[in-house]
């Protein structure tokens, strides 16, 4: 498995969570990512494809589904600020993406969507050494496996995990208080 294929927890075997708990994990993950940066709205786009690809795994195709509120409100705001450039009889008009700040940020930068992916992707690493310390991993081990299994060096593994891992134990402890209290309450 090739590290760029980790980035979809949808198709790593060793993924123990059912599409609904993943739903749940990285929406909540998208959720911080865009209260971290409201200026960002690659966030809100992932949240669509989180759902989109929930129902997809399922071949269900439904009229309606539900999507969070602040997706929607980021999305939609990009769109009218690209509407409103379109319609003004003056001033510049803006290119979608220009609309939604992912691109025309200055010459020589990266698009949003490189560092969006390359957090998604390291987050959902992250997760997965949380996991495999949980069932006894030592973490020097955890990241040598890991390392094998994506072809992404050990070094660069141990500087994600430093950098994440308090994160992702964050991440997985909400989902599952989350996930106590609704089992209480249904």
């Amino acid at each position: 498995m090739k590290g760029q294929e980790l980035e979809s927890a949808w198709i790593d075997a060793n993924w123990p969570f059912t599409a609904e708990q993943d739903r749940a994990i990285f929406l909540t993950i998208a959720r911080e990512a865009f209260a971290a940066d409201g200026t960002n709205p690659l966030p809100a786009f992932e949240a669509l494809a989180i759902v989109a690809s929930y129902h997809w795994r399922k071949d269900e195709a439904p009229e309606t589904v539900m999507i969070p509120f602040w997706a929607v409100e980021a999305i939609v705001a990009g769109y009218n600020q690209y509407q409103a450039s379109h319609t003004a009889s003056r001033g510049t008009r803006l290119k979608f993406g220009e609309a939604f700040q992912v691109e025309g940020r200055g010459q020589g930068k990266r698009p949003r969507i490189h560092e969006h992916l390359k957090q998604l992707r390291d987050i959902r690493l992250a997760i997965h050494l949380v996991l495999v310390e949980e069932q006894g991993w030592k973490i020097e081990a955890a990241i040598q496996e890991l390392a094998e299994r994506t072809v992404i060096h050990h070094t660069t593994l141990r500087d994600i995990w430093a950098q994440h891992a308090d994160q992702a134990r964050r991440a997985l402890r909400n989902f599952r208080q989350r996930e106590a209290t609704s089992e209480q309450t249904s």
